[in-house]
């Protein structure tokens, strides 16, 4: 059932227009980062994996001073993500 407003607005058109956690949180990212081009990464990562892992990820990457990274700060967060996530899941077996 839709529900009709003014200029036959329905209410899933308005709530398309309002952002969901996770394309807040990826503009957060990519703002934060200095990496607003690649925003359709930070929204396919914030939808994987949970915020306390990502924030983490996310805060460490931002402490650390430009001059000691490589490439960019959005590329270190990339690689970070992708090696813990992978540690996480396949922990070593002592």
């Amino acid at each position: 059932m839709r529900i009709r407003l003014k200029k036959n607005k329905t209410m899933n058109q308005i709530n398309s227009n309002i952002p969901t956690k996770e394309e807040v949180l990826a503009i957060e990212f990519a703002t934060g980062l200095k990496d607003t081009t690649n925003i359709k990464y930070y929204q396919s990562i914030t939808r994987r994996y949970n915020e306390p892992f990502l924030r983490k990820i996310y805060n460490y990457v931002r402490s650390i001073p430009d001059s000691q990274i490589r490439k960019s700060k959005g590329a270190l967060f990339n690689h970070l993500v992708k090696t813990t996530h992978t540690l996480q899941a396949f922990p070593s077996q002592r």
